[in-house]
């Protein structure tokens, strides 16, 4: 991530960390399970999408 200074001269370079370690709190804990349950959701729906691109192609061609 870059900052420029109010001149715009100056570009400060930030890394952004994530310490797995000191996330141990109940609220992390889940957090961690939401977005576990969104990759799930994710997968399953990115699944649909490929299976329906397949049947419009399919479609496309058989109706050619």
């Amino acid at each position: 991530m870059k900052d420029e200074g109010p001149s715009g001269e100056r570009e400060t370079d930030f890394i952004l960390i994530h310490d797995t370690d000191t996330d141990t709190g109940p609220q992390s804990a889940k957090l961690r399970e939401i977005i576990q349950e969104q990759q799930t959701e994710i997968k399953a729906l990115s699944l649909d999408l490929e299976r329906a691109k397949w049947a419009m192609k399919y479609l496309e061609q058989r109706n050619k």
